[in-house]
């Protein structure tokens, strides 16, 4: 058995009293098991009032003269009260111990069964009302401090091996342990609390009982100011001279991961010694969950909510001696984690983007740049030689626990530059073909050259492809193609025996969406960038028609005639949630959304003839732009958001124009006999 200066492990006691001079006066100690609170001890002066201890915990106080003996398996505490005896028996079994007369002695008794009876008058028991009482505790009555009172008796029945508690409080004090006697001897009548050892020295150290009964000192033990008192303390039920070293603590053989989502869990143990017998706990935040009880090789625990846990898990041998517990922490985690992103903004001209995040708590990331499969990333990360267009990351993290947050985006633009060339229909050599010029009026070039007409440009969102449709094979009915920035690679993309036309690219460059008649009437269709996965998005029996995409590609503007005249419309992608944007009994048509996705130019008649208007996203704050008696029409934006290009019949003939983004300083771009006209920058 390991005599420790430490506090003793838990038990249920029965409280007995007891008086005369050199008691304490309302002196408290707690009591701790593995710095667990687990009761505290109340000892009084005699002659006070009557009063109560914690069953959990109880104390007596000894005077020169009174004395412990155990003869027969019975322990008797004859203890002297102010004007009557009291006395305490238990039936356990601790061979012989004497406390030699001292100024101060405190001896404390756990578990057993004890029968605690009090004569006389000046102090008293009480058990049972107000006291925290485990069952088998009979409750008895609470006695007056000065009359006479008949024999009181309580019993308690404990369930953990019985322990005997001996503070030494004078500094000069000898605790001597052989065969099963503990002689305290030295005592000297200076109260101060030191701590003493078997050979007399004063430093803090260990007692060990050895098999043979003898004390061996071992490695010394600190106590804290608090803690002052020495609890030496002595495993009773136990025959001299048997092996009272308690068994080493069990290994673990599994468990679950320090984090984890589950909410069930279960542990593997096994006992290091022969001849024990394996008891576990769960505790939750320092609180019971589960009490230590025997176990068998295993323990499973079921539901357990969100929170810290400790399972514990120790052995105690035949002699009833138990060891010291090992312990494994692990923590219910089922929220998935915070991500928060920062990068490039919303629209630049860099072609690097460098990313940070920041989570909530420790976490491993993926990242998918535009759908890419995902990789293991860190912060911060860069993505470099990106190319002009829509972007988007997709970050998702994983905690400790696996929980996995919901992906995270972070969508930007990366702006074509300014000067980026302008896209537009002619028929200024014959028939209508596509052309490009820069936005000064500089390198206008021809880019096709068919029998059929080929009309509405529109750039990919690099800049490298142009979509168009096209006549060439009938020469009745328009079909898609594409083509590279500079004319060559030109094929066939979408088509039907129907009329397929005003293609426009998506903001990431995966999809096309345009209008056909294919179904009987004009509708608005998407279809993936290689004219697979088609699919129809209106299904109205009026005209859809000039599709454009909102620049986080997320949301598509068209005008329809579905009320009785054109206005602009907006839905969602996928075709869902369509909503008007204008209601004006003109004429409203040829949305295009500003770069930054803020606002929506269009053409309009509203005020007598076709001219060039903005508005809010919402449908907010129209507001007209040109101010021309001729036709002005098919505006776009530049890559910058900062310029409007358009039609115009302004000098005779429609050229194509470009202006500020609020209207001012018109110029003209184009200067052709021929019509030029559905510019696409």
């Amino acid at each position: 058995m390991l005599v420790v200066l430490c506090c003793a492990v838990g038990g249920t006691t029965q409280a007995a009293s007891a008086g005369g001079s050199g008691g304490f006066a309302g002196q408290i100690t707690w009591v701790r098991e593995n710095g667990v609170k687990i009761g505290h001890r109340f000892l009084h002066a005699a002659g006070t009032k009557g009063w109560k201890h914690d069953i959990e915990g109880s104390d007596y106080a000894l005077h020169p003269g009174d004395q412990i003996r155990v003869t027969s398996g019975v322990v008797q505490f004859n203890v002297r009260l102010g004007h009557g005896r009291a006395s305490c028996e238990t039936d356990q079994s601790l061979g012989s111990l004497t406390v030699n007369p001292s100024p101060q002695v405190l001896l404390h008794f756990r578990g057993g069964t004890s029968v605690c009876s009090m004569t006389g008058t000046g102090n008293c028991i009480e058990i049972g009302s107000g006291a925290r009482v485990r069952p088998g505790t009979t409750a008895v009555r609470t006695c007056s401090p000065t009359a006479p009172r008949a024999t009181q008796s309580a019993t308690a029945t404990a369930t953990q091996p019985a322990l005997l508690e001996v503070v030494i409080r004078p500094k000069s004090s000898v605790v001597k342990v052989r065969r099963g006697v503990v002689t305290v001897t030295g005592l000297a009548k200076k109260k101060r609390s030191v701590v003493v050892s078997s050979n007399g020295r004063t430093a803090p150290q260990q007692v060990v009982v050895a098999t043979n009964g003898n004390p061996t000192p071992a490695a010394p033990a600190r106590l804290t100011p608090v803690d002052a008192e020495t609890f030496l303390q002595l495993a009773a039920n136990l025959p001299p001279n048997h092996d009272l070293q308690p068994p080493p603590p069990p290994r673990l053989l599994g468990h679950p991961a320090h984090s984890t989502a589950s909410r069930s869990v279960s542990f593997q143990f096994a006992a290091t010694a022969a001849g024990t017998v394996v008891s576990c706990a769960l505790f939750r935040s320092g609180a019971v969950v589960d009490a230590f009880h025997l176990c068998t090789g295993s323990a499973t625990y079921l539901n357990l909510p969100e929170g810290s846990y400790s399972f514990r898990v120790r052995t105690t041998d035949a002699a009833g001696n138990t060891g010291r517990f090992r312990s494994y922490s692990f923590t219910v985690d089922r929220t998935a984690p915070r991500v928060s992103i920062s990068g490039p903004p919303n629209l630049t001209t860099s072609h690097d983007a460098t990313f940070a995040f920041k989570s909530n708590e420790p976490v491993t990331l993926t990242c998918s740049l535009d759908h890419a499969a995902a990789e293991p990333c860190s912060s911060p990360v860069t993505f470099s030689n990106l190319d002009p267009g829509r972007h988007a990351l997709t970050v998702e993290a994983t905690d400790r626990a696996d929980n996995t947050a919901s992906p995270t985006p972070y969508a930007w633009t990366i702006e074509r530059s300014a000067s980026a060339p302008i896209a537009f229909e002619s028929n200024r050599d014959g028939n209508y073909e596509i052309y490009v010029i820069n936005p000064d009026g500089s390198g206008e070039r021809r880019l096709t050259n068919s029998p059929g007409d080929d009309v509405d440009p529109a750039w990919s969102p690099n800049g490298e492809r142009l979509a168009f449709e096209s006549t060439r094979t009938t020469l009745v009915e328009s079909d898609i193609y594409t083509m590279n920035a500079d004319g060559s690679g030109q094929s066939s993309l979408i088509a039907s025996p129907a009329i397929d036309r005003d293609p426009k690219w998506s903001p990431f460059g995966d999809q096309i969406a345009f209008e056909s008649n294919r179904d009987g009437n004009y509708e608005i269709y998407r279809a993936s960038a290689d004219g697979t996965a088609l699919a129809r998005l209106t299904t109205n029996a009026a005209v859809d028609s000039d599709p454009a995409w909102s620049p986080d590609g997320t949301r598509l503007a068209f005008e329809s005639n579905r009320n009785g005249n054109f206005d602009i419309y907006v839905m969602n992608a996928d075709g869902g949630a369509v909503q008007p944007l204008t209601t004006n009994p003109a004429e409203d048509s040829n949305p295009a959304w500003s770069p930054d996705g803020t606002h929506i130019a269009f053409e309009s008649d509203r005020d007598g003839n076709h001219e060039i208007y903005v508005m809010n996203a919402d449908g907010g704050d129209p507001v007209r732009l040109t101010t021309d008696p001729a036709r002005d029409s098919d505006p776009t934006w530049s890559p910058d958001g900062a310029r409007i290009a358009f039609a115009s019949e302004r000098d005779g003939n429609l050229e194509i124009y470009v202006m500020n983004a609020d209207g001012s300083n018109p110029r003209r771009v184009t200067n052709n006999p021929g019509t030029d006209l559905v510019p696409d920058w």
